[in-house]
């Protein structure tokens, strides 16, 4: 019996430390098949150009507001329990996996931030689903490239793969890339810093282009956000 325990807790053990990585690895491939899947796509006959877009205030506040939930599970079903039913609570978390919409059709296009080792997918809209895979665009914000605000949002916590892990490494100065249908985007960081979820100025409308990157602070305590502001050079 005791060498039966023993070798539960040894299996129990590998499979925490092999977790991380093999998430690691799904979510990298997952990431890669949407990229070359819609490289591919745009590099064929039946490519065509994003349809621009006006920025939309009150879409962008519910989408950045809507990321408390997202970024912060644990305090989420703490409060689904005491305002709200288990469905409701669920309605927008499952509402584009009910849809069975492909990935690949909500793709917008691709960042890189070479100095991270990030190249991950932009997906039309930051829901809890899209962003199981890769980057989501603010509904309401300007489309990258375009003149205004663009907002980008992606995971931290290692749960969902390497994402915006390492954003806290993130300088001014740096470059990040955004390639789209219409062409591809390099932006300069001018600044990075910490805010409250409530702190809707990171939206405010630019008369630039402004590329706008959020994820959670801290990984293990999301209470916070982590804002890089980048300029269109």
């Amino acid at each position: 019996m005791k060498k039966v325990i023993a070798f539960l807790l040894i299996f129990i053990g590998l499979g925490v430390m092999v977790y991380p990585k093999a998430a690691d690895l799904y979510s990298a491939q997952k990431q890669n098949n949407l990229i070359e899947e819609w490289e591919n796509q745009t590099n064929s006959s039946e490519n065509t150009p994003a349809n621009s877009k006006s920025s939309n205030e009150d879409a962008a506040k519910n989408s950045y507001i809507n990321l408390d939930s997202i970024f912060n599970p644990a305090e989420r079903t703490v409060e689904a329990s005491e305002t709200t039913s288990i469905e409701e609570t669920r309605q927008n978390t499952d509402e584009d996996e009910e849809n069975n919409q492909p990935l690949g059709e909500s793709m917008l296009g691709i960042i890189t931030i070479d100095k991270i080792n990030v190249k991950l997918p932009i997906l039309e809209s930051a829901s809890q689903y899209h962003l199981k895979y890769g980057a989501g665009h603010l509904s309401g914000t300007m489309l990258p490239g375009q003149k205004g605000n663009s907002a980008i949002a992606a995971h931290r916590s290692r749960e969902y793969g390497k994402m915006f892990n390492r954003l806290n490494e993130i300088s001014e100065g740096d470059t990040i890339t955004v390639k789209t249908r219409d062409g591809s985007y390099t932006y300069k960081v001018t600044e990075t810093k910490i805010v409250k979820p409530e702190d809707l100025s990171v939206l405010n409308h630019t008369s630039n282009e402004t590329l706008t990157l959020i994820t959670c602070d801290t990984p293990e305590n999301p209470v916070n956000r982590l804002i890089i502001k980048a300029e269109m050079i």
